[in-house]
């Protein structure tokens, strides 16, 4: 027979789980003023740019220096657009397009979205992360230049850390996002092509609970 848990029993356990996270907020409250402990989740959309189609390189695009000073005129086609973005909807729509009807008979391809962006010395001490709800399809992430992960599926969120690329010193970062889509047709339906759902700034102070790893049971 299953023993009954005594309620006093569930009492101790959440003054004892209280106690510890008052323990660590007081840790956090005299380390020091200038560090925000707090956790953020801050909505990435606007200001992005994008390009469809080939690029000259990856360094070229993710080198602060080359995409802060290059001229129009010398640089690829970059428009500057707020996510969530599909490509292939701006397209014509066309039977030769291999994506067929079940993909609204809409262009594929590959595209590239990019952003600049500063961070201020206060966030040093913060874990950085990049959280995709989605983009489609056969993703690739970049930040100043180093790759932070591919990402096959284009229906499914996911997150990279990207706090030991960061500049903090008022330097700029740049995010690099490749997406391909050419190879078609991939689903029984209309996708869509390029970040096509939110994107959000993650900041963590130095103590902070994993959400996608933590369990919580009821007693």
């Amino acid at each position: 027979m299953r023993k009954r848990v005594p309620p006093y029993f569930k009492m101790l356990l959440m003054l004892a789980v209280f106690s510890q996270l008052s323990a660590c907020h007081l840790i956090g409250v005299h380390a020091g003023s200038d560090t925000d402990y707090l956790s953020e989740k801050v909505l990435f959309n606007t200001d992005w740019q994008f390009h469809l189609g080939s690029i000259d390189s990856i360094k070229s695009m993710t080198d602060t220096t080359t995409v802060l000073n290059k001229k129009p005129s010398e640089s690829l086609f970059w428009r500057t657009l707020t996510l969530p973005h599909d490509w292939s909807v701006e397209g014509a729509f066309s039977q030769a397009n291999p994506a067929g009807n079940q993909g609204g008979a809409l262009p594929g391809g590959v595209g590239w979205y990019r952003k600049v962006f500063r961070l201020d010395s206060k966030d040093s001490t913060r874990k950085i992360g990049i959280h995709f709800d989605g983009i489609y399809r056969n993703s690739e992430v970049w930040i100043n230049g180093h790759l932070l992960g591919q990402r096959p599926n284009g229906f499914i969120g996911f997150d990279y850390n990207m706090t030991n690329y960061l500049n903090f010193d008022g330097r700029s970062n740049v995010l690099l996002v490749r997406a391909d889509n050419s190879r078609q047709p991939n689903a029984r339906w209309y996708t869509g092509s390029g970040i096509n759902r939110d994107v959000y700034l993650i900041k963590n102070g130095p103590l902070s609970i994993n959400d996608k790893k933590s369990y919580f049971l009821r007693l």
